[in-house]
């Protein structure tokens, strides 16, 4: 007989008085679901769910009986009944489910509920219940699972937002039983068992309800790396020793007598408080809040000696935590040792940990596992554990607690390498405040419960049938994932439009699957979160920084698209699971991407573009701030205000303000940008034409001029090359200046006149657009007809408002097949290099010969040729290929060698390429940069069976080699030099050595390298589009008026924790009234007066370059700022990375000032977004002044102080009445200036609607 439920029908939840609470809750949540799913009963029964734990009813036992255990596959080799397992089959129309102990009846009763449609996000990301009118399994239905990994977690962690959110949300003063109720649901709906409580904000173990209720429900309470024996230090310890009356007590074992026993005591009475629970305790001893292990007696040994005296402290420690445990609990129990950080060094050098104790890995904070465990620590009984990370507090600037953006793909690909090195027996995965991670939190989860196996039922399944597991293909685990929780009908098609027919081809599943995958991958090549000023390239090898932004809009369409189709009631857990992240990553990227094309802009003399471009990095730095206000007040009726705050601290803020440079009124610009060199139009090229004026470039870039009109080439080029099927590109610019209406802050650019242009070109060259009428500036796309013969000629470009005419070379260099090609392969080769075809937005097929079973020979062009790992003519039996894992797009391949193979040559992996070039080239392979601190990584290469090469990374682990550079960009590049070729095919081959090498691409630069970020990316090379954003943000977001952001100011004595939030903050109710690019200069005119005890300075006053105000040199560069209702400027030196020892040496910004005398602060407004950005002195007369004691040689950096501007107290100074000159050193690139306030006494300086403008005109 099936088992059948009816609507309105009674089904009966029946489970034994003698369960656990753990399997009553979850009967009781069970019995909830089925009164959302099916609605109340009228009192007719039609069928009933029996759930049972073995071992607690002989009844029970007897219904299951063995023989149905064993064919399921519930009992270990051992003849133990697996932990944690369950099954769940249909008897007689009833559903039985029976668990292996009090947790695998759990997981059998939320599979259930699963089942039914009550997704396990119902409550932490809305999730609406699937109501049904019948539900259904057949007389014959079977389904039986069981975990991998024993111990399966999260870490909440830096969970300030998630503690304001509960403050607001939850009835608590802050994360207590309420909310730990609901999270433990999930975990357990998530078939999960394990957690780090939250420890920065409370304490977990000051409230014993905390810890009952987490036993009750099922749940294991473990303690991170740096809290022992369950005691969160950060929240404890000091409340303790204060309700003792221990006045002397330090936390630091070193120190005998009874400060050792104050220390006992304190571990004692956690473990006495929790010895009725089912909690991991982590044995060890390191600082207060992640600090490091405290040992004052040992600091003074001497240095030789420290290391062992620390060794043996610790094991001290250890042995004297286990006597605890023994003593109060009488029992066994799990424990754990965490070798991380400073404690690693002291287990490599000889700690003897118990074996019975589980050994936890950890990786390098950016999923990346650090080392895997020898042979003997995998034969270890207490088994070995990773503690892995999906958000992160990070050293300074390296944090992501906004969103995640690791890959799922990265994830499985680092945790399938942990699982086979033999870490199976906990994981645990920082989680950060829980949201926006639910998409990462599951996978994980479902990860450890998978991992191993070669088959498993689907999770919330209604067949009991095994197949490969999800979690091995992403691309599967996403689509069936957004399945369960989301309708499969709706108003959105396949092909990403909206439909009347209310059909969806297949459901959303894949094509959301696709997005979200897509995002990961494309999202961290950099963070949104470490987001910087130029961190993709527009100019070298075409415009990679485009190709992303065209990426991310067709994302935001397919996503807005499915949005929309689905029906009201999910649009807003959609928008939670899926669609944020693709809006803030968007916005985010587009603010950059724009900020970053006003500075090239104004370089290139585009000051219509440059304005422009201000504009819109204006708009979609307020994009991403409307969609934070909409998330946090309006969705899900501000359900969730509160808990998503990139822009506030603690934690660390993400990236923002990205620096953009507004174009100055043509008579007060920068006559010489930082690292400029004129261009005459002769230098530019002989076909640079009649009338060709002076340019002005930084670094490389070339532009020709005519009058208004202003031309700049693919790869700040002289000319353009193609040799095989590729888009370039040649932008024309409106360089009007002030007398077409001038640029400030306030208008000009609408009036301005445009001008008006025609292109013609040889007839094998195509053009996205011929002639037309540019503003700002247009890009025209230019493809080679005929790729299969040299060829030459020149583009003319007519300027048809002004006269004249601009003439750019254009060549065709055919590949040269008479070198090394293959047998055979001559033929197509010619044909494919000619054939191929360009979309209209300007994305190139594959360039390249065809090769073999119709590949593509990668063929140079543009000065690089770009090779696909997975491109391979055929993969060798060391190599595979790892889906969905590759950086930005596509593939990883990996040496996939076992122990005795490693080290030994194999067969290779072979490339065909095509040069046109000849000489000896830079290779560059882009690695994936997985570590292993305790051996090799090594790949060999050779070029048409010649020696090999090897190839080494020094970034073996964190903070080795280019490990911080390689984790912000996800890639370790590795290079070398290649032995000289000639122009022709030749054959690269890789050579496997270590395991666990694994890359994504590799690029052959046939010129000198310039600097990029994606070489060989491929994509639109268009502009971005043009898009009504105002128009489009209010109609999904609503109407959203913004105010200021805040305004900030650090103390004068400022606490020596970095962690902590100190800074006064004022919200002010509106902007203040925007001034002209004019006042600045006319600021500068006259010496800065002493008004009311204040010196008020605008720092861009120093562009007068007058007697009063001035720069000391052409380093210095202007850009927007933030006061004067955000027109104002900020100066800067903006080329990162570059810094000063000596500050006779740096760029000083320098003011004429009139002191009444006394004794002064100096305060500076600025804004920095690394550590590395944050050094700057104040100097008085040529002589630079003390910093204050909170920083250190002058750096500024804390955690609340990156990404924003705020008020910072510099130096104090006595200063005699009269005239004196104020310097600004500028110790360090990439900080920017706004304003400088000398103050008497303490009072701070003014806001922004209270600054006192000069007497200047505007």
């Amino acid at each position: 007989m099936k088992f059948y439920l009816k609507r309105g029908q009674e089904c009966p939840v029946r489970v034994s008085d003698q369960e656990t609470d753990a399997v009553k809750i979850a009967a009781g949540n069970l019995r909830t679901d089925l009164t959302k799913v099916f609605g109340a009963s009228s009192g007719r029964q039609t069928a009933e769910i029996l759930a049972g734990t073995l071992g607690v009813s002989p009844d029970f036992d007897a219904l299951v009986g063995t023989e149905r255990l064993s064919h399921c596959g519930l009992y270990e080799e051992s003849g133990k009944l697996r932990r944690e397992g369950y099954v769940m089959y249909v008897q007689e129309g009833r559903l039985v489910i029976a668990g292996t102990d009090r947790r695998g009846t759990v997981y059998g009763i939320y599979e259930l509920c699963g089942m039914l449609g009550v997704s396990p996000w119902y409550f932490w990301a809305d999730v609406p219940v699937k109501e049904k009118e019948t539900f259904i399994l057949p007389e014959n239905f079977e389904k039986a699972d069981w975990p991998s990994v024993e111990y399966r977690g999260i870490f909440i962690n830096d969970e300030e937002e998630l503690d304001r959110w509960v403050q607001k949300h939850m009835g608590e003063d802050t994360i207590g039983v309420k909310t730990y109720e609901k999270i433990f649901e999930l975990l357990l709906r998530l078939k999960a068992n394990y957690i780090w409580p939250a420890m920065h904000v409370n304490s977990f173990n000051m409230k014993k309800e905390n810890g009952a209720l987490a036993d009750r429900m099922g749940i294991v309470v473990g303690t991170s790396h740096c809290d022992m024996l369950m005691r969160s230090n950060n929240r404890e310890w000091k409340p303790w020793i204060a309700k003792k009356g221990y006045t002397d007590a330090v936390y630091d074992y070193s120190i005998p007598g009874r400060n050792r026993e104050i220390l006992q005591e304190y571990w004692r009475e956690s473990v006495e408080q929790n010895r009725d629970f089912e909690v991991c305790y982590t044995l060890g001893m390191r600082g207060i809040h992640d600090s490091g292990f405290e040992t004052e007696a040992i600091m003074q040994l001497p240095e030789e000696e420290r290391k062992a005296a620390k060794v043996k402290l610790l094991e001290t420690v250890i042995r004297d935590q286990r006597k605890i445990l023994k003593e109060t609990l009488g029992h066994d129990t799990m424990m754990t040792f965490i070798p991380y950080k400073e404690v690693l060094e002291l287990y490599d050098a000889g700690l003897e940990v118990p074996e019975d104790m589980t050994l936890v890995w950890a990786n390098d904070n950016y999923g990346y596992v650090r080392r895997y465990p020898s042979e003997k620590e995998k034969k270890r009984s207490g088994g070995n554990g990773l503690y892995y990370h999906n958000s992160y507090w990070a050293p300074p600037s390296m944090s992501y607690v906004f969103l995640c953006s690791i890959p799922l793909a990265h994830t499985a690909y680092e945790l399938g390498k942990a699982w086979r090195e033999g870490i199976r027996k906990l994981w645990v995965m920082n989680v950060g405040a829980m949201k926006p991670l639910e998409q990462e939190i599951e996978f994980f989860l479902r990860l450890a419960w998978e991992a191993g196996k070669e088959s498993a039922p689907r999770f919330g399944a209604l067949s009991g049938k095994r197949e490969k597991p999800l979690s091995q293909d992403v691309d599967a685990y996403v689509a069936d994932w957004i399945t369960r929780n989301f309708s499969s009908f709706g108003n959105f098609s396949s092909s990403g439009k909206i439909s009347g027919s209310g059909d969806v081809s297949g459901g959303i599943g894949t094509q959301v699957s696709e997005l979200l995958n897509d995002f990961s991958q494309l999202t961290n090549v950099r963070k949104i979160e470490n987001m910087d000023d130029d961190a993709f390239s527009q100019t070298a090898y075409g415009d990679e920084a485009a190709v992303r932004i065209h990426k991310y809009e067709e994302l935001f369409e397919r996503g807005n698209a499915i949005y929309a189709g689905l029906p009201e009631k999910e649009r807003d857990a959609f928008f939670q699971l899926v669609l944020m992240r693709i809006h803030a990553a968007y916005f985010t990227n587009l603010a950059y991407y724009y900020g970053d094309r006003s500075a090239l802009a104004c370089r290139q003399g585009k000051f219509a573009a440059a304005a422009e471009y201000v504009r819109k990095t204006r708009k979609f730095d307020d994009a991403r701030r409307k969609l934070l206000v909409y998330y946090n007040k309006r969705m899900a009726q501000g359900k969730w205000d509160g808990i998503l705050d990139p822009e506030g601290f603690p934690p660390p803020r993400a990236a923002m303000l990205p620096g953009c440079t507004p174009p100055l009124p043509e008579r007060l610009r920068i006559r010489k940008w930082p690292g400029t060199e004129k261009v005459t139009g002769e230098t530019a090229g002989e076909a640079a034409g009649e009338g060709a004026g002076a340019a002005e470039r930084t670094g490389q870039p070339e532009v020709f001029v005519n009058g208004r009109m202003i031309l700049s080439l693919w790869n700040e080029g002289r000319e353009l090359v193609f040799s095989g099927r590729s888009v370039k590109w040649l932008e024309i610019g409106n360089g009007a200046g002030e007398e077409t209406g001038g640029f400030g802050s306030t208008g000009g650019f609408d009036s301005l006149k445009a001008l008006d242009f025609e292109v013609e070109a040889p007839d094998w060259i195509g053009l996205s657009q011929k002639r037309g009428s540019v503003r700002t500036e247009v890009r025209i796309l230019v493809t080679a007809e005929d790729a299969a013969r040299n060829r030459t000629g020149v583009i003319r470009v007519k300027n048809l408002t002004d006269g004249g005419t601009l003439e750019i070379p254009v060549r065709m260099v055919a590949p040269d097949l008479s070198g090394a090609v293959p047998s055979g392969t001559a033929s197509v080769m010619e044909e494919a290099v000619s054939s191929g075809s360009v979309s209209a937005m300007g994305e190139a097929v594959s360039s390249g010969a065809a090769y073999g079973a119709g590949r593509a020979v990668p063929t140079e062009d543009g000065g690089l040729v770009c090779v696909e790992a997975d491109s391979a003519e055929k993969m060798s039996p060391q190599f595979r290929v790892i889906k969905r894992a590759g950086r930005c797009r596509g593939n990883l391949v990996e040496c996939f060698l076992s122990e005795k193979e490693a080290g030994e040559w194999n067969e290779p992996l072979n490339y065909p390429v095509c040069l046109v070039s000849k000489g000896e080239f830079l290779m560059e392979i882009h690695r994936f940069p997985s570590l292993n601190s305790t051996g090799r990584i090594r790949i060999g290469v050779s070029v048409d069976g010649g020696g090999i090469q090897i190839v080494e990374t020094p970034s073996t682990d964190e903070w080795r080699g280019n490990w911080k550079k390689n984790v912000l960009n996800n890639v370790d590049r590795l290079y070398l030099r290649l032995p000289y070729l000639e122009a022709g095919v030749h054959e690269i081959c890789l050579h496997g050595i270590d395991r666990y090498f694994a890359f994504s691409r590799f690029v052959i630069y046939t010129q000198e390298r310039r600097e990029n970020n994606l070489a060989g990316v491929t994509g639109c090379q268009a502009l971005p589009k043009e898009w009504n954003v105002d128009q489009w943000l209010e109609g999904f977001y609503g109407k959203i008026e913004l105010k200021p952001r805040a305004e900030l100011w650090e103390p004068v004595r400022v606490s020596s924790d970095n962690l902590e939030a100190g800074d006064l903050v004022r919200l002010p109710e509106r902007y203040a009234d925007p001034v002209s690019p004019e006042y600045y200069f006319e600021a500068g005119k006259t010496p800065f007066e002493e008004k009311k005890g204040q010196i008020r300075i605008d720092a861009a006053a120093a562009l007068s370059n007058s007697e009063s105000a001035w720069l000391s040199d052409d380093r210095w560069q202007y850009c927007a700022g933030e006061t004067f209702g955000r027109s104002g400027l900020a100066m800067y030196i903006r080329n990162a990375g570059t810094s000063w020892e000596d500050e006779k040496e740096a760029p000083c910004l320098n003011y004429r000032i009139r002191m009444e005398g006394g004794s002064y602060y100096i305060w500076l407004l600025c804004r920095f977004g690394l550590k590395e950005e944050s050094r700057v002195l104040a100097g008085m007369d040529g002589k630079a002044l003390a910093p204050l004691p909170g920083h250190r040689d002058g750096f500024l950096w804390r955690y609340e102080a990156e990404q924003v501007y705020r008020w910072v107290p510099l130096a104090k100074t006595e200063a005699a009445p009269g005239e004196h000159t104020l310097q600004i050193f500028c110790m360090t690139s990439g900080m920017r200036f706004e304003r400088i306030c000398l103050v008497k006494g303490e009072d701070l300086p003014p806001a922004d609607l209270e600054w006192k403008l000069c007497d200047a005109p505007e």
